[in-house]
């Protein structure tokens, strides 16, 4: 019956004068259900959290549960690259926990 076309346009068109003849039912249910409103806010963030992790850019090639160790790392340029400098440049690399904003004036000492 939903592979039916003439169902689905039937159906599309009945939700759309449904909500024509109905446009502040969402307003009435959300005032009226308090506590259905605040548990789809708490679940709305969780869902624009796993969003925000899944579509984070990375800059790089390592693997997620490959971790980089505090240290002082060479970066060479690849051999392949006939432009890139030869010079080998020397870069710290300091590891910053989750809650990093308490660890700034250890940050800004460094600079």
């Amino acid at each position: 019956m939903a592979e039916d076309p003439d169902y689905r346009t039937n159906q599309s068109s009945s939700e759309q004068q449904w909500h024509t003849e109905h446009p502040d039912y969402w307003r009435h249910y959300r005032k009226a259900h308090p506590e259905y409103c605040k548990q789809n806010r708490l679940e709305q963030r969780k869902r624009d959290a796993k969003r925000r992790e899944r579509d984070l850019a990375t800059m790089d090639a390592l693997e997620a549960n490959k971790r980089i160790k505090a240290g002082t790392y060479y970066l060479v340029p690849p051999a392949s690259n006939p432009l890139a400098k030869k010079d080998v440049f020397g870069q710290e690399v300091l590891i910053i926990p989750t809650g990093y904003a308490r660890f700034t004036p250890i940050l800004q000492k460094r600079t």
